[in-house]
């Protein structure tokens, strides 16, 4: 029925995704099951695209989806960096210690998940080479970890980067296996993570009593009385209009880091046009500088390249889900499955045990931490939501120090990972069990921190100290 052709590309493209994404939409609004579990419209989008594409009813090769993933990847990594003109964090804010130490155990405790998934993973998945699954490369399991906690641009681009660092064709399926792992990464997140904040309220572990369902956030749609400024106009429409300069803005930054890369890997066969979402994100962040010392940053708007961070994010999951293959699941579905089982296990505990030493607000902490390590912030920031949908608890202020923090405690492992593959996978599991061990102690030290009064001293009474936690 359709034809796909260098002409036709853009529209079948472009088409399919958006008819998925507008179902997606509609099954969130209609569908109970979906309004409980606060399905993204975009993970439903996509889910029914794996299945539509694995089938046949879409004629398109899965392959162009994984470009277009990549980029819409890149993209959104650049545009968050756009985002960020202005300083993360007010002076105000800046002025509490207790909310700068929360945000600096976010970013601990899931720069250890990354290691501690690798670990876990690495181990399962050497396992399942001694009894016999040989073709289930060790790099396999321990990729895992950079679709869960890392989300699936780092589980892509790692993928690559590692395909590109060897000679051997023993790690040609990483880009799909990746992408299946960021899948499950987001699914484990909302069928997980819903249900934890109910058990939580359930069992009055919450700072704050179960609040009235939020018609928007269940439903997915704002009914319409409701009034939400997506962001401000920064040039004149009589020349250009904001959305307009704002994306060109985004893409030509991206066209330049483009060529860029072209002029080192011109055959874009190497970890530097893999990890092009890193050089995105240095172009951007000198672009940003040079609109600072021309004090032209203004014409940056964060609430406008937010939501087009948001449409990146959202078109690259429907995307990524539907270049991933039925038949490369299949061949290894077992030990996929059991790698996936035990990451979200070790996960769960591992946060819990040590989110219950941080104090009062441990479960909003836990929630949080959790929807980062199995998705990405947006997943972490909305678990919170269900929690805390008015931000009455210092952990929304927390996520912002968490912003800050979370390139260092994250860089370590991050920035060794692309050599992996060249290392060879057990030097890889031995570099990680360092790092857990030294920022798993680093998170213990200042989860109890946080659980201690800033000064008992100066309370008289219990309900002075409760009073004072109550105003952090």
């Amino acid at each position: 029925m359709f034809e796909f052709t260098s002409t036709s590309a853009p529209f079948l493209i472009t088409g399919f995704m958006s008819v998925l994404l507008l179902l997606g939409v509609v099954l969130r609004r209609v569908v109970p099951f979906f309004r409980k579990t606060i399905m993204p419209a975009s993970i439903i989008a996509g889910l029914i695209g794996f299945v539509l594409i694995n089938v046949g009813i879409i004629p398109i090769e899965q392959s162009v989806f994984e470009t277009v993933s990549f980029h819409l990847l890149n993209l959104s990594f650049m545009s968050i960096s756009l985002a960020t003109t202005r300083k993360a964090v007010d002076k105000k804010e800046g002025k509490n210690e207790r909310n700068v130490r929360g945000g600096l155990w976010l970013a601990l405790m899931w720069g250890a998940l990354i290691s501690v998934q690798i670990v876990v993973a690495g181990v399962i998945a050497i396992l399942f080479n001694v009894i016999g699954f040989k073709e289930f490369h060790p790099l396999y399991g321990m990729l895992s970890s950079h679709g869960f906690a890392q989300g699936p641009v780092q589980a892509l681009s790692m993928a690559k980067t590692w395909i590109s660092s060897i000679s051997g064709d023993y790690l040609n399926d990483a880009v799909q296996i990746g992408l299946f792992y960021a899948m499950l990464g987001y699914l484990s997140a909302v069928l997980i993570g819903v249900p934890a904040c109910n058990w939580f309220f359930k069992k009055n572990l919450a700072a704050l009593p179960k609040a009235e369902a939020d018609e928007g956030l269940e439903k997915g749609i704002y009914n319409n009385n409701t009034e939400l400024v997506l962001g401000k106009q920064t040039t004149h429409r009589a020349s250009i209009d904001t959305l307009t300069f704002q994306i060109a803005l985004m893409l030509g930054i991206y066209f330049l880091t483009y060529i860029l890369v072209s002029l080192v890997d011109k055959e874009h066969n190497t970890m530097v046009y893999s990890m092009m979402f890193v050089w995105a994100i240095l172009v951007a962040n000198i672009v940003i500088v040079i609109l600072r010392k021309l004090k032209l940053d203004h014409l940056v708007d964060n609430g406008v390249q937010t939501s087009i961070t948001n449409f990146c994010t959202d078109t690259a999951l429907v995307a990524c889900m539907m270049s991933v293959t039925f038949g490369v699941v299949v061949k290894y579905l077992l030990p996929l499955l059991v790698v996936s089982v035990g990451v979200v296990l070790i996960t769960v505990v591992l946060t819990w045990f040590f989110a219950k030493k941080t104090g009062k607000y441990c479960a909003e902490r836990f929630i949080t931490v959790f929807g980062i390590a199995t998705g990405t912030a947006i997943t972490g920031l909305l678990l919170l939501r269900v929690m805390d949908s008015e931000g009455k608890t210092p952990v929304h202020k927390e996520l912002v120090w968490w912003n800050v923090f979370e390139m260092l405690t994250g860089c370590v492992a991050v920035a060794m990972a692309p050599f992996a593959a060249i290392w060879g996978y057990d030097i890889w599991l031995g570099v990680n069990v360092v790092i857990s061990i030294i920022l798993l102690l680093l998170t213990w030290f200042v989860g109890r921190s946080l659980a201690k009064p800033i000064d008992a001293g100066i309370f008289k009474t219990k309900e002075d100290l409760e009073n004072a936690d109550n105003l952090l």
